[in-house]
């Protein structure tokens, strides 16, 4: 996930709306989660469930 010109790493989507112009996406820690909307102009790399480790 990049933010502008921030990479914020792999990070969980734990929700989004229909149309996905909002999105929820964990963080853990300190910081839960946050919501990003266009404004942000998060750019996102889904990845297969497979990629993830336990």
């Amino acid at each position: 996930m990049r933010v502008g010109s921030v990479n914020l790493g792999t990070r969980i989507v734990d929700d989004l709306n229909e149309g996905g112009t909002m999105v929820w996406v964990v963080f853990g820690g300190a910081v839960p989660g946050r919501m990003f909307i266009p404004e942000d102009e998060a750019q996102y790399t889904v990845l297969p469930p497979t990629s993830l480790q336990d």
